[in-house]
């Protein structure tokens, strides 16, 4: 009977991607918040750079969206923004609206027709 017990109540072990997360998913959770207070940071004290390198916010958002995605896929529920998280991290909004993709977004470059200027 305890054998069955145990085995009823045995939990697979996290997978890799879970590990990484950390516990409470932690760890990404972390990357999460720090990517937004980088993007707040660069706002705040080098505007001319996001102004006129526009792809590094695409690059920081294009993370934000994969690491949420990434914590949505090992089972996190819906990250709230603005509140504690359970892991004990305050999760920040994302600081600015999101841009629209950009052709300095290679996942977002259309092809021209040959010719076309």
């Amino acid at each position: 009977m305890r054998r069955l017990i145990a085995k009823l109540l045995h939990r697979s072990p996290p997978s890799h991607a879970e590990q990484l997360a950390g516990r409470d998913c932690r760890r990404l959770i972390k990357r999460i918040d720090e990517t937004r207070e980088l993007v707040e940071l660069l706002a705040a004290q080098a505007p001319d750079l996001l102004r006129t390198h526009p792809w590094v916010l695409l690059w920081l958002e294009d993370n934000d969206s994969f690491l949420v995605e990434l914590a949505e896929a090992i089972g996190e529920p819906p990250l709230t923004t603005g509140s504690c998280h359970r892991a004990g991290i305050w999760l920040r909004a994302w600081p600015l609206q999101p841009l629209p993709a950009r052709r300095t977004n290679p996942d977002h470059i259309e092809s021209e027709p040959i010719g076309a200027k």
